[in-house]
């Protein structure tokens, strides 16, 4: 497995919550509501969205 490199996200939606499809790495909605960013990406079709709540600061993380 590759590591995904989140940096984009980080700068592009800090705070946020966002929906990705299932490759981890394109988003198909966000917002500051997770119930409705999650309703977002199953009207645009993705079956199983993966929400991720976008951290406000960058924190380094090994595991």
């Amino acid at each position: 497995m590759k590591p995904i490199n989140w940096k984009l996200l980080f700068d592009h939606y800090k705070g946020k919550w966002v929906a990705l499809k299932s490759d981890e790495k394109t988003v198909v909605a966000s917002g500051n509501n997770a119930k409705v960013v999650y309703e977002q990406a199953i009207k645009k079709g993705v079956k199983i969205p993966t929400l991720f709540k976008v951290p406000t600061a960058s924190v380094p993380f090994v595991g």
